[in-house]
């Protein structure tokens, strides 16, 4: 159902805007028709887009409660000798691809061809897997012999952390898929 303040244009008006604004030379009925479709899917994706938002939910929510006690517990880390900087930005850095993946193995779920979701998931992996190496990488590069072993410990647990809450929604979208 349509919000009050939305506006979808009907047939008429797409083909009056069309035939105003048009100087292509494709067949009008078939333009017509496709401007019309996506004018139809773009308002039907604003209206799910508050349901597009529910897997990632979990995600989110831990990035926040994990980015608050990073902050609070500042006391609490340094007694486990625990960078404060250096969690909240592996924290950070996990999250973004974290949820760059799962948008790349969600994207894949529209697909009809069974393999796409596989390579996705190939791909996502490979992703998170070289991005965070390249980081762990930077920083025991720059820290040399400071290198805080603790707080790359619980890095290295967060990440486990988001793979299974990513692996999670993921699965609940799949059996919600009509072409799995």
């Amino acid at each position: 159902m349509l919000s009050a303040g939305c506006f979808l244009p009907d047939r008429k008006q797409i083909s009056g805007f069309i035939h105003r604004h048009s100087s292509l030379v494709l067949p009008l009925p078939a333009l017509n028709d496709i401007f019309y479709k996506l004018v139809r899917e773009t308002g039907k994706q604003k209206m799910m887009n508050r349901n597009s938002l529910a897997p990632l939910r979990p995600m989110i929510l831990v990035f926040i409660l994990l980015n608050a006690f990073f902050i609070a517990g500042k006391n609490m880390l340094t007694k486990f000798d625990a960078d404060q900087s250096v969690l909240i930005i592996g924290n950070l850095v996990l999250f973004g691809v974290s949820l760059v993946s799962f948008l790349l193995a969600r994207r894949s779920l529209r697909s009809v061809n069974p393999n796409a979701f596989v390579r996705a998931m190939y791909m996502s992996f490979m992703i998170k897997f070289f991005i965070c190496a390249g980081v762990a990488f930077v920083y025991i590069m720059s820290a040399k012999k400071n290198v805080n072993k603790p707080a790359l410990l619980i890095c290295m647990g967060l990440y486990i952390v988001y793979t299974v809450i990513e692996v999670s929604s993921l699965t609940k979208l799949l059996k919600k898929a009509k072409n799995a």
